[in-house]
């Protein structure tokens, strides 16, 4: 399609959008942007995504209120070319309820608790979140989109806009599964630290980030050992990633996995959440999140991507994320604490993670 003909469809967005969803995302490494509009239909259950076409977009394990929804897509649009693209301005939806900010003296206070669960024993990693707010006069979610989309090429890139819900813009390099032609593939991404622009391969990493990953990675080739017992896996890694402003430790796993819907659910749900996003054992690491954190994690760590019945379906962890209000913005991000975790380097950790989204803003 010519790049009259999608300014010309763009400009009808304002008159659907105040009563349709709208999701825009770039996919890792592509140059193009997918744009959906249509209704977000409310489920509950993981099948109901699975088995239908759309964008799935669900709430954290531990949120209270959120609901997940599948983006049923009326029209879809693929934007090849986003510089040449004349986005129109509209009202931005937003949500109406205000998130809890944690104060720095407040967070340390929390860390501290959890590092000390940690070490009275149960709990090998816990991951303590919290939100930053960043004040703005004004704000143009298809800019930050598109500077997002440049900055990071090698990470998923959305918008996600839903009547009665709100505005999720974010940029994360986690995938928790993707499925092509039969085949499966999710990795393991713990550890982190500034990206300074040295070889990859030279990266030194501390004791701590390592045994980050290692959990995480364990975690994840037992589950697929138990759900797909006879087919063989390719592990590759623990290797340095980037994802532009940062590095991570990452272990990629690939495997044979049939189309069945309710397999691949079962899955999901035993993966997901994952130790990177709340800890490990998982169930005590919950609780402890539950006992610990103030605000709800609403989207944070919850799942989102396309999803096809017979086709590419590529779901991801929502992090490096934030929630559009009025005359701000809240941005989510999170650290794994362990027994040797020291609270400020936790707390400078978060606000290094803060950096990917607020560099563009």
């Amino acid at each position: 399609m010519s790049s009259a003909a999608v300014n010309e469809l763009l400009q009808q967005l304002p008159q659907i959008v105040a009563h349709k969803s709208l999701v825009l995302y770039r996919l890792p490494y592509a140059t193009d942007t997918n744009l959906l509009i249509g209704d977000a239909q409310e489920i509950h259950s993981l099948i109901e995504a699975l088995g239908n076409e759309g964008f799935a977009f669900t709430p954290a394990e531990t949120s209270h209120g959120h609901k997940p929804y599948l983006i049923i897509p009326d029209s879809t649009l693929q934007i090849e070319a986003m510089d040449k693209v004349q986005f129109p301005s509209f009202q931005t939806i937003v949500s109406n309820t205000s998130p809890i900010i944690s104060s720095q003296a407040e967070y340390l206070a929390q860390a501290n608790l959890v590092i000390a669960a940690i070490k009275s024993g149960g709990l090998e990693k816990a991951i303590l979140s919290r939100i930053k707010k960043h004040e703005i006069g004004s704000f143009n979610p298809w800019e930050t989109y598109k500077e997002l989309c440049a900055a990071y090429p090698a990470v998923m890139v959305y918008w996600v806009s839903i009547p009665g819900v709100g505005t999720w813009i974010g940029a994360t390099p986690e995938t928790l599964i993707k499925l092509v032609d039969g085949q499966a593939e999710t990795i393991a991404l713990a550890g982190t630290q500034k990206d300074l622009g040295n070889n990859l391969e030279n990266v030194a990493w501390g004791e701590k980030e390592q045994q980050e990953q290692a959990i995480v990675s364990d975690n994840i080739q037992s589950l697929i050992n138990e759900y797909y017992p006879a087919e063989s896996i390719d592990v590759d890694g623990p290797k340095t990633t980037s994802t532009g402003a940062l590095l991570h430790l990452a272990t990629t796993f690939r495997w044979p996995a049939k189309q069945d819907v309710s397999a691949l659910e079962a899955f999901i749900k035993s993966l997901h959440p994952t130790p990177a996003i709340v800890g490990q054992p998982r169930e005590a690491a919950l609780n402890l999140i539950a006992e610990t954190e103030p605000q709800d994690r609403a989207y944070y760590t919850g799942l989102l991507g396309p999803v096809s019945r017979n086709g590419y379906t590529h779901l991801f962890v929502n992090l490096r994320c934030m929630q559009v209000f009025n005359d701000y913005l809240a941005l989510y991000v999170g650290g794994g604490l362990t027994a040797a975790s020291n609270p400020d380097a936790e707390w400078q950790e978060t606000e290094l993670k803060a950096q990917t989204l607020l560099s563009v803003l």
